[in-house]
């Protein structure tokens, strides 16, 4: 049990962490209007619950470094797996924010972390074995539900594999997608950056276009833009300075070849 007085946990910002896997999916229905007003700061990033840790993300990175630094006094989710998917994750993760005397609110279940407590007329904040448990049966639930889609999953591709209708690879399919792909806004910005500098790495431009790097590093390969040093990237760029954003008609051209 871990003893909380209430003293240390005032005057610290409280942070909604809101998460969605892909960046298709929107994060809208776990935020509130509010929050700024009644002083909530919100954080989110598009990422898997499950293979990637909350502090091993990018904006968890952050999130657990204003912990460390004793800035944090909650950090209030929608549900148990927008923090995580992984019930040794979520345990790891509760460990370390009572350590550091913040509290874990899980707003559908409506219960928080640590509690108040009268303690011999002071008042602290405990964690309590039920809520605990409500928390980490959640987790639980959550984990299993990211197996059962994954199981459903294979064996879908496994039922359409035996018909022969399994198009992963299909041409066709892949066009389309990556003609709607490559005219996203953010997509076509990262290709004006790589093109004048070549020579940047691929986190500062997925910082700069608000990308994943994984995705900058896709768009290096399908426009044929590899990292450069710095000599020799100036004297690409004067060849290219000209050069318009690539179209989708283009990028199918390269693909296709």
């Amino acid at each position: 049990m871990y003893l909380k007085n209430i003293d240390v946990m005032s005057d610290k910002l409280v942070i909604r962490y809101v998460r969605v896997s892909t960046f298709e999916q929107t994060t809208d229905k776990y935020k509130k209007e509010d929050d700024e007003k009644n002083g909530i700061h919100t954080i989110e990033e598009k990422i898997s619950g499950y293979k990637v840790g909350l502090f091993e993300r990018e904006k968890g990175k952050l999130i657990k470094q204003m912990i460390l630094e004793g800035r944090v006094k909650e950090i209030i989710c929608y549900s148990v797996d927008r923090i995580s998917r992984s019930v040794k994750d979520l345990t790891e993760i509760i460990s370390f924010l009572h350590k550091n005397n913040v509290c874990l609110v899980i707003e559908n279940l409506g219960v928080r972390s640590l509690v108040e407590k009268d303690v011999n007329g002071v008042i602290e904040f405990v964690e309590t074995p039920t809520i605990n448990f409500l928390i980490y049966l959640q987790g639980c639930f959550a984990e299993l539900n990211y197996w059962e889609r994954r199981e459903k999953q294979a064996l879908g591709i496994s039922k359409a594999k035996e018909r022969g209708v399994y198009k992963q690879n299909d041409k066709v399919r892949g066009k389309e997608k990556m003609e709607n792909w490559i005219n996203k806004p953010k997509i076509q910005k990262a290709i004006k950056f790589l093109r004048e500098n070549p020579s940047m790495k691929n986190c500062d431009v997925a910082k700069l276009c608000d990308l994943h790097y994984h995705s900058v590093r896709k768009v290096r390969k399908l426009v044929g833009i590899e990292k450069m040093e710095q000599t020799q990237g100036e004297d690409y760029v004067k060849g290219l300075k000209e050069q318009p954003i690539v179209s989708a008609f283009e990028l199918t051209e390269l693909v296709g070849d």
